[in-house]
């Protein structure tokens, strides 16, 4: 009804959301909000809001030895995982690489995880050498996350990529517009994702 969706909008802008695939949470009221035509939040996970999940010790305890293996590493991922899925009306920049030998050390299973709630439209798949090709780095414009399984590529990363990675990360993270050149159209301005997560087998 009319009367009731006004007086829930200001809720919507009123501090940080988070839309999930069964309504909008708002950080700031504890309150799940009803999905409505009169508010558009880009960019819906592809998950339920369900409190109740956490508190699962059995679900607790299976990620827990899949990712980390550690309590406290976990409570930390969890931690990090969360300021990903957060801020779209107050911007709120996150850069996070995950950085372990190679085989059955939990990175994978993270990245895992994220594409399955944030959804593989929202993602760009680009390692720190990708945005070295211009063309490629065109493919991250709109996105909400950037994610790379592997962003390592040999000694040419640390070279070469580092550079141009720096400069758009930079300016995504702050939500300046960023100059994109797709294949056969004219260079044209646009907003990278604010929110970065590699995966690397050494530190880059």
């Amino acid at each position: 009804p009319s009367g009731e969706i006004s007086h829930l909008i200001p809720l919507y802008s009123d501090g940080d959301v988070i839309p999930f695939s069964n309504g909008v949470y708002s950080i700031r009221y504890n309150k799940l909000l009803p999905k409505t035509s009169f508010v558009r939040i880009e960019n819906d996970l592809a998950v339920r809001f369900n409190p109740e999940a956490i508190d699962n010790p059995v679900i607790r305890q299976r990620y827990l030895d899949m990712m980390c293996g550690d309590e406290e590493l976990f409570e930390d991922l969890f931690e990090q995982i969360g300021y990903i899925l957060y801020a779209r009306q107050h911007n709120n920049p996150h850069f996070t690489m995950l950085v372990g030998e190679s085989g059955s050390n939990g990175k994978s299973i993270v990245l895992n995880v994220l594409t399955k709630i944030i959804q593989s439209p929202n993602i760009a798949s680009l390692s720190m050498y990708e945005m070295s090709n211009e063309f490629q780095l065109a493919t991250a414009c709109g996105k909400y996350l950037c994610m790379s399984h592997d962003t390592t590529n040999g000694l040419r990363d640390k070279s070469t990529a580092t550079a141009d990675a720096k400069e758009f990360i930079k300016k995504a993270t702050a939500r300046e517009p960023f100059t994109f050149n797709a294949k056969y159209r004219e260079p044209f301005l646009g907003y990278g994702p604010s929110k970065f997560i590699f995966a690397s087998n050494s530190q880059i």
